[in-house]
């Protein structure tokens, strides 16, 4: 014999099994019994019927009103990607080639120091003294 808490819960069950069908599809001999038995048989007590628990939902709601915070964090998560995507496309290769410029800049400027404070003077004394500016060759 099945103890109160499973009795219950199968109840439960089969309200919310009733409830989720359409219709119930019941045998025509039952249904005549049925209809007999409502008028001599007591109602059964619905107090603790799961279906008075439930809600009933009749308002009618469109997609276009329903709000819920995944939709806002989609969004957000959307407007997040668009904005990177708008830097992405618009404003880091500015920055990269100001960046790669002043590299350029700086590059130039150190090969004209290093040519006017080493190879100007090695091509002044060439030009002075061509023999004597020669340095030997080295074998390695």
């Amino acid at each position: 014999m099945p103890d109160d808490n499973t009795l219950e819960i199968l109840n439960q069950a089969d309200a919310l099994i009733g409830r989720r069908r359409v219709f119930v599809a019941t045998p025509p001999e039952e249904e005549s019994a049925g209809a007999d038995r409502k008028e001599t048989e007591p109602r059964p007590d619905t107090s603790n019927d799961i279906r008075s628990e439930l809600p009933l939902l009749t308002e009618i709601v469109t997609p276009d009103e329903v709000a819920s915070p995944l939709s806002e964090e989609r969004q957000r998560n959307d407007a997040i990607q668009k904005e990177l995507a708008r830097w992405l496309d618009e404003d880091l290769p500015v920055v990269i080639l100001k960046v790669t410029d002043g590299l350029a800049d700086q590059l130039v400027q150190r090969i004209t120091d290093q040519a006017a404070s080493k190879l100007v003077p090695r091509l002044r004394a060439c030009i002075e003294d061509p023999l004597a500016s020669i340095p030997p060759d080295d074998p390695a």
